[in-house]
C-alpha cells in the first residue's frame, strides 16, 4: 500500500482553524451545489472521485476487489452511489445497499446501467464475500440524536463487522462537533473506521478519529473557499490530484482484532465492539446463503 504524503501541509503564516463547525459544514454543502451549477449529482461525482482516489491509496484494486457500500437516502448516500460507479471503472467489484429510497437519484436505474448489484438487505454472509465496507450512511445532516429505525440494521452491521470500514466525510452516528456520542462510547458501540475521507475540510468531530489514515478529498469547492473563512486546509499534491493526506497512524492500519481505538485522555474502546458467532458452512447444503445474495 502506498500513501502520498507529499502535501501534508498547510498555510501556517497565521493561526487558523483546522476543522470546521457543523454550521460551516452544512453551509459548505449548499455552496458546493451552487458551485456545481446547482446540480447535486455533479457535485456528488466530484466528491466520489476524490474519495475513490483516497480509498485506492489504502486498498489497491490488486489487493482487494469486493466492496460493500452502505448508502443512506441523503447526500452521503448519493455520493456513495457515485463511489460505486467510480470504483467499478477502477477495476473493483462494488455492491450497493440502499437503506431506503434516495431523495436525489434512482439507485436502481444507476446500478442497472453500471452493472452493479443493488441490495435492500444486509447479507448475513457479508464478511465472507466482501473485503471492505464503505460507510456512506449518514452525513453532516445527522444531528447527534437518535438514529432512525430504517437505518438500525445496517448501523448495527457497521458497528459489529470485522471488515475494515472507510467512512465518507463523517463516520455514521458520530456527532459533527464531538465525535461518537457519550452513550455509544460508554456502551463501546460506535463505528470505528480504519480510514476517514473528509470532504472539503475535516469536521470538528473527526479530531477523535484514531484509525490509520485521514484524507481530505474533493474539488467540489476551491480550497480558497475555506481559507477565506479562516480554515487551514492542506494543498492538493498537484492539478490532477483529488485528495491529500491529512494525518496518518500506519501502526494502527490493519491492526489486529481487539486493539484499542482512541487516544490518551479520550475514549479507549475496543476496535471491534461485538464478536458475532460465526461458523463455516457447506454452501452446497445451504442454498439460502446463495439465495440471499442473488
Amino acid at each position: 500500500m502506498e500513501v502520498d504524503k507529499s502535501s501534508k501541509q498547510g498555510d501556517n503564516s497565521k493561526p487558523r482553524q483546522t476543522h470546521i463547525s457543523p454550521e460551516l459544514a452544512n453551509q459548505a454543502i449548499n455552496d458546493a451545489i451552487t458551485y456545481s451549477g446547482g446540480d447535486v449529482v455533479v457535485m456528488a461525482r466530484t466528491c466520489a472521485s476524490g474519495f475513490c482516489d483516497a480509498l485506492q491509496q489504502c486498498y489497491g484494486s490488486e489487493e482487494i476487489s469486493d466492496v460493500f457500500i452502505a448508502c443512506g437516502s441523503g447526500l452521503n448516500g448519493l455520493i456513495g452511489l457515485q463511489v460505486a460507479v467510480e470504483l467499478q471503472k477502477k477495476g473493483y467489484a462494488p455492491e450497493v445497499y440502499a437503506a431506503e429510497q434516495s431523495k436525489h437519484a434512482n439507485f436502481r436505474s444507476v446500478c442497472d446501467e453500471a452493472g452493479i448489484d443493488l441490495h435492500d438487505f444486509i447479507p448475513s454472509t457479508l464478511e465472507f464475500y466482501y473485503d471492505i465496507v464503505v460507510d456512506a450512511l449518514l452525513g453532516t445532516g445527522f444531528d447527534g440524536g437518535d438514529i432512525r429505525q430504517q437505518y438500525w440494521t445496517v448501523y448495527e452491521m457497521l458497528i459489529s463487522t470485522r471488515l475494515a470500514i472507510v467512512s465518507l466525510d463523517v463516520p455514521s452516528g458520530w456527532d459533527l462537533s464531538t465525535g461518537p456520542r457519550k452513550i455509544d462510547v460508554t456502551a463501546d458501540s460506535f463505528i470505528k473506521p480504519e480510514v476517514l475521507v473528509s470532504l472539503g475540510a475535516p469536521k470538528l468531530g473527526s479530531k477523535v478519529f484514531a484509525g490509520g489514515y485521514h484524507f481530505i478529498a474533493g474539488r467540489h469547492l476551491p480550497q480558497s473557499y475555506f481559507l477565506e473563512k479562516g480554515i487551514s486546509v492542506p494543498a492538493f499534491p498537484g492539478e490532477e490530484s483529488n485528495c491529500v493526506l491529512m494525518s496518518s497512524n500506519p501502526f494502527r492500519f490493519e491492526g489486529a482484532n481487539g486493539e484499542t481505538y482512541g487516544r490518551p485522555g479520550q475514549f479507549n474502546a475496543t476496535l471491534y465492539t461485538k464478536n458475532p458467532t460465526r461458523e463455516w458452512v457447506d454452501v452446497d447444503k445451504h442454498d439460502d446463503l446463495w439465495d440471499e445474495l442473488d
